[in-house]
């Protein structure tokens, strides 16, 4: 279950329900009722509701997904987390309690976690002056983390803090003989359509497929296929196919929409590059499908992406001259719009 993890900025004033929850939270009676209810709800909640309501209510949770530390079975938690740059922290707070938090166990012995559906590598802040700065952070976002950390005290325990980094995909070129797994080309032809069907919603006649499972196979066949993992989990790929002795095109370039935002297509492009150079290429090229009227805004921003990357237009070219059979399958009059990058060794 991946869902859009909200940032949570503790700089930000929460507003005055939000404080009276708070002070709520930090009674006897709410430390008592998390203990025996929420605690036990609220994993199945944002499970059920992908991330958007729990029992904290106003108060930002998200599910932490770890492995027992001794059985490596699957265990959810919800967690109170702020940001804390481009870090999720979280902490082991257990509202005071002697004890600290099993999911805590769990990620000391394994540190990869999903937070939010997010794959992530968790680690523990050791650092005393790091930890100071990163309670003031969280006493504003929550300010019963006071009186949990005056509990705790009391049996000897000090509350850890815990920060999450996103795991950045790991991508590879699918050896040619992977090219009769049915279920991998399975796998990203339903990865490619997903994303086409939201990046290009609208362009096409209902009902058309940007690829096919044989269309993919061949592509690994061919060594032009690179796919991107995180967690062992399919999240995107890319076709490095050559036009020319010098130029190599970019295509069939897509991430899983649910991964969008988290540098998966960033390192497919820069992939495919290494790729290109290592076979000679000193230039890649890629075409961009453009309806003429009206624009169309996720190919706007499409483009200014790629012009972050490096690649340049070019030219326009007719429907006809990338396929020849897309002009039939098009739901709005349409041009593909070619770009270019140097490869710069």
């Amino acid at each position: 279950m991946a869902t859009r993890l909200k940032y949570v900025d503790p700089n930000r004033r929460p507003g005055a329900f939000s404080r009276a929850y708070a002070r709520f939270s930090g009674t006897r009676l709410a430390r008592f009722i998390s203990a025996k209810v929420v605690w036990k709800l609220d994993p199945y909640l944002l499970r059920a509701t992908r991330g958007r309501f729990g029992m904290g209510l106003v108060i930002p949770t998200a599910l932490l997904e770890t492995r027992g530390a001794r059985s490596g079975a699957l265990r959810r938690n919800a967690v109170i987390y702020f940001h804390d740059g481009d870090r999720v922290t979280i902490v082991a707070s257990k509202a005071g309690h002697e004890k600290h938090p099993a999911w805590f166990h769990n990620l000391r012995a394994h540190p990869d976690v999903t937070f939010a559906g997010i794959p992530m590598r968790s680690s523990v802040v050791e650092d005393e002056a790091e930890r100071e700065r990163l309670w003031t952070l969280a006493d504003r976002l929550f300010a019963p983390y006071a009186v949990y950390r005056r509990e705790a005290a009391k049996v000897n325990r000090t509350i850890p803090i815990v920060q999450l980094t996103p795991r950045g995909p790991t991508v590879e070129r699918l050896p040619p003989d992977s090219a009769g797994d049915r279920a991998l080309a399975d796998e990203l032809a339903r990865i490619v359509n997903d994303a086409y069907a939201v990046g290009e919603a609208g362009l096409w006649v209902e009902g058309t497929v940007r690829t096919t499972s044989e269309q993919v196979a061949d592509s690994v066949r061919g060594g032009d296929l690179l796919a991107a993992t995180i967690a062992d989990r399919l999240v995107g790929c890319v076709r490095v196919r050559a036009i020319d002795a010098a130029t190599t095109q970019l295509g069939l370039l897509a991430t899983a929409p649910d991964q969008w935002g988290n540098g998966v297509g960033r390192e497919l492009v820069r992939a495919a590059e290494e790729l290109a150079r290592e076979r000679g290429a000193v230039t890649m090229e890629l075409v961009l499908l453009d309806p003429i009227d009206p624009a169309h805004p996720g190919k706007g921003r499409l483009r200014a992406w790629y012009e972050e990357l490096g690649y340049r237009f070019v030219r326009r070219a007719p429907i006809e001259e990338v396929s020849a059979h897309a002009a039939a399958e098009l739901a709005a009059p349409c041009e593909w719009l070619v770009f270019r990058k140097p490869l710069e060794s």
